[in-house]
């Protein structure tokens, strides 16, 4: 009889639990689903510290009462054109409320009512959501292997829930997502652009244009046995600067070798003393045709001396110069002069002063010896 009374008591027990289980997940469940609906229900958004207008929704008379609720409190009230509570500055000529210098998120509430009191129009519950402004986002341009350039584009630090658009010569693309890939062949020309946006602001980065692809038909390697292609040029350009400079230091060399040497033949031209004024002076002496027979005034005069009968000496040579004609008589015609032989070029050498030769003397004569 006891197990039997007993058994009942311990269904009525358990059916008991399940029934406030039951009911306390049923109220845990209510009580999320405000939190989970405020936290994603934001209509309008601000960037923090700025001022916002949180729109009425609805066009009402000046004479109707206008209430704005903040989390169940009264933050304007205007009866008729009488402002209660508030100032004038805190809606504007619909009726929107105006928050300036907005530091936190809440949600707003409008009120309407007629001049008997009656209730005409509620907004209902409008959630405000603060967020800051995006930073310039950066743009990174990477070749593809074979034919293809990937663009990438990253926001900047901090920045959250962006949205990615893509702008190709400043037109905007369809793709949204933060990598752009494209055949290089095909956008050999174009510029990309990246642009974030949130709720409250947008930056743009700077455009990039593509360098994978050269539309050339020699293509320059960039190894050559191993080797990067940039180690030859620059060995290549050593060379040809060094052979500039030998070719500019053996010019100069030249050049002052060619002086010297001018210089040299100059000194040695003056040393000489002029060497073709004296042969020009040798070929015409001065005063040569006035005065043929006349020695100069530093040597001495030698009468020509004429061979006499008898005489055993040596032969003495005679002047080559011509003695003076006479006088052509009145009334004839002088006869043409000479003509005067051309001179042949000067010598290139230099011809130094000819003196005449000596005269020969007489032999002396010796007493002959006595014959025995």
């Amino acid at each position: 009889m006891e197990s039997s009374s007993s058994e009942p008591n311990v269904r009525r027990v358990k059916m008991k639990m399940a029934s406030v289980s039951t009911v306390t997940l049923f109220l845990l469940g209510c009580s999320l689903i405000p939190s989970t609906e405020s936290a994603g229900d934001c209509k309008v958004y601000a960037e923090r510290g700025k001022s916002v207008t949180v729109p009425l929704g609805k066009s009402i008379p000046s004479i109707y009462k206008l209430q704005w609720h903040q989390s169940q409190a009264i933050i304007f009230y205007k009866k008729g054109p009488t402002i209660i509570t508030g100032n004038k500055d805190d809606v504007d000529k619909t009726g929107s409320l105006v928050l300036k210098g907005l530091q936190q998120e809440g949600t707003y509430k409008a009120d309407v009512f007629g001049q008997d009191g009656t209730s005409i129009y509620s907004s209902g519950g409008i959630r405000v959501c603060i967020q800051d402004p995006v930073k310039k986002p950066t743009l990174k341009m990477e070749c593809v292997k074979p034919d293809f350039v990937k663009f990438t584009c990253t926001p900047g630090q901090g920045d959250k829930d962006l949205k990615t658009q893509w702008l190709k010569n400043n037109v905007s693309e369809k793709d949204t997502l933060p990598t752009l890939t494209r055949i290089a062949q095909d956008v050999e020309k174009d510029s990309f652009s990246c642009k974030v946006s949130n709720q409250v602001s947008s930056k743009t980065s700077s455009s990039l244009t593509q360098t994978c692809f050269i539309d050339s038909t020699f293509i320059f390697p960039e190894e050559v046995f191993g080797i990067s292609i940039w180690i030859f040029v620059g060995g290549g350009g050593g060379i040809v600067l060094l052979l500039i400079v030998l070719v500019i230091i053996c010019c100069i060399r030249a050049k002052r070798k060619s002086r010297m040497h001018l210089k040299d033949e100059e000194e040695f031209r003056l040393n000489l003393g002029c060497p073709d004024q004296q042969h020009h002076q040798n070929q015409h002496p001065p005063h040569a045709h006035n005065h043929p027979h006349h020695p100069p005034n530093n040597q001495p005069f030698h009468q020509p001396h004429h061979d006499t009968a008898g005489h055993t000496g040596p032969r003495q040579n005679r002047s080559r110069t011509q003695r003076p004609k006479a006088p052509n008589p009145p009334g004839v015609d002088p006869s043409p002069a000479p003509r005067q032989t051309v001179r042949g070029p000067l010598p290139a050498h230099p011809v130094e002063d000819e003196h005449p030769p000596p005269l020969p003397q007489p032999r002396k004569k010796v007493p002959k010896p006595q014959r025995a």
